[in-house]
C-alpha cells in the first residue's frame, strides 16, 4: 500500500543523497517501513562532506542545533551517565 507521508520522506533523502553523492541511493520499501541503503561510494563521500562541514569555519549562515540534539542526548544517555557517576561513588567508598 502507498504511504504518501513514509514515501515522500524517503524520496526526500534520496534526493538530497543524490545531490550530494550524484547518484541515488537504494531503496527497500517493506509494508512496515522504507530503508534506505548507501553504496560504500556514497557512504566515503557523505563521510567527507560531513568533515568539510565541521572543519570549514563559520559562515554567513549559522545553526544552533545544541538546544536541538541537546535534550534528546539528555533523556537518552542520562541513565547511562547517572549510572557511571553512581559506579564511581560505590567504587571510590570500597577503595578507601
Amino acid at each position: 500500500m502507498f504511504d504518501l507521508s513514509k514515501d515522500s520522506k524517503t524520496e526526500a533523502i534520496a534526493f538530497l543523497v543524490s545531490l550530494f553523492t550524484g547518484s541515488r541511493p537504494i531503496i527497500n520499501r517493506t509494508a512496515e517501513y522504507n530503508e534506505i541503503e548507501f553504496t560504500p561510494e556514497q557512504v566515503k563521500l557523505l563521510q567527507d562532506q560531513l568533515k568539510r562541514w565541521h572543519d570549514k569555519e563559520p559562515g554567513a549562515v549559522r545553526v544552533k542545533v545544541g538546544p536541538v540534539l541537546a535534550p534528546f542526548y539528555l533523556k537518552k544517555y542520562s541513565p547511562y551517565l547517572l549510572g557511571g557517576v553512581a559506579a564511581g561513588a560505590l567504587l571510590g567508598r570500597l577503595i578507601k
